[in-house]
């Protein structure tokens, strides 16, 4: 497979449906040990990495900050007066 591993990668091959892949994944008590620990390993060879994008869309939180760089205008603006020997 080429691209970026999904869920529905790992149901395909491991022949389950795409909720049972993301419990697995999570360790819920709702999957077997053995179909767990059998996606786990078939997510672990397709090279699955979870998705911080994805993950964010159905949490609703990014987990990152926004910074307002008001400081670095001021900055800017007074290095400008400065050159043009106003400030």
């Amino acid at each position: 497979m080429q691209g970026i591993t999904s869920i529905k990668d790992i149901a395909q091959v491991a022949q389950v449906s795409h909720s049972t892949v993301s419990r697995a994944l999570h360790h819920s008590p709702l999957v077997n040990g053995e179909t767990g620990d059998r996606i786990r390993e078939i997510a672990q060879r397709m090279g699955y990495r979870p998705s911080a994008i994805a993950r964010s869309l159905v949490t609703r939180k990014t987990w990152t900050i926004g910074v307002v760089v008001v400081v670095a205008l001021w900055l800017l603006g007074s290095l400008v007066l400065r050159h043009l020997g106003l400030g």
